[in-house]
């Protein structure tokens, strides 16, 4: 199976195909995914992140030329972060794909004349969570993957220099193997697609058989009547028509949550 990346997702997508598929995945060298967009701006997205991650997976399909292939795309903004994980199959003319959505705030942006001015919290943890930096008010001289706080400081002494107004940007380097947080929920998504890809449709037998969606309308315990809260999950096939409905949570909801019973 393609992998396709040049940010070493394999580490976090590697153990659940391999657990759960017995899949051996295939990274091509230094595979050129920034073409597709990258998050400093150099490059713009001019895709959805779903598009993108199906390029990402055909580019790595067409270099090995392998006919599976696995790409995730992120998404960031001001709720949070979005990450897609996508699967090809051209032997069975199949796409399958998992979504996470965090809520927790990522790339924190710091407008800064010293790197004295940053916070603790950032500099303690470059070994980990790498940071870029750049003139302020410029998508030139982006310095990227900065792990140490002696390449920190050239770097904002540098943008500082260059910099109309003197001051530098300094925020998180949101690429996958520069940033942790990104990998745990890669890793989760990993085993999510995994056993989706492990779970053969009960009509047809295509593998991919899994959670399309969700379906709001549980009922309050007190007056029956449909609340936000999830009633089922809709399961789908992703070749033929079959799908089925899966019961979720309580049999009912909490009054409380009731739009009717507290307004």
């Amino acid at each position: 199976m393609a992998v396709g990346t040049r940010h070493l997702k394999q580490r976090q997508l590697a153990p659940a195909f391999t657990d759960l598929l017995g899949a051996r995945l295939v990274v091509p060298d230094d595979l050129d995914t920034d073409r597709f967009g990258t998050f400093t701006g150099e490059v713009a997205r001019t895709a959805s992140a779903h598009q993108t991650a199906y390029s990402k997976a055909r580019l790595g399909m067409s270099v090995t030329g392998l006919r599976c292939g696995v790409a995730s795309e992120a998404s960031y903004g001001p709720a949070g972060h979005r990450e897609i994980l996508l699967f090809l199959d051209d032997v069975r003319g199949i796409e399958v794909h998992e979504t996470h959505w965090d809520v927790a705030e990522y790339a924190v942006s710091h407008r800064i004349r010293s790197v004295e001015d940053l916070p603790a919290s950032m500099t303690r943890g470059l070994a980990a969570q790498a940071v870029i930096v750049r003139p302020s008010g410029s998508r030139d001289g982006v310095v990227k993957g900065i792990n140490d706080f002696a390449c920190l400081r050239a770097a904002v002494a540098t943008a500082v220099a260059c910099a109309d107004d003197g001051t530098a940007v300094v925020e998180p380097d949101l690429r996958a193997h520069h940033n942790p947080r990104r990998q745990r929920v890669l890793t989760r998504l990993a085993y999510r697609l995994a056993h989706r890809l492990a779970t053969p449709c009960p009509a047809c037998g295509v593998p991919g058989f899994g959670r399309e969606r969700s379906v709001a309308g549980l009922p309050c315990t007190a007056c029956g009547s449909p609340t936000s809260l999830p009633l089922y999950d809709e399961h789908a096939c992703c070749s033929c028509a079959h799908r089925s409905t899966v019961p979720v949570g309580p049999a009912g909801a909490d009054p409380a949550r009731c739009e009717y019973c507290n307004p």
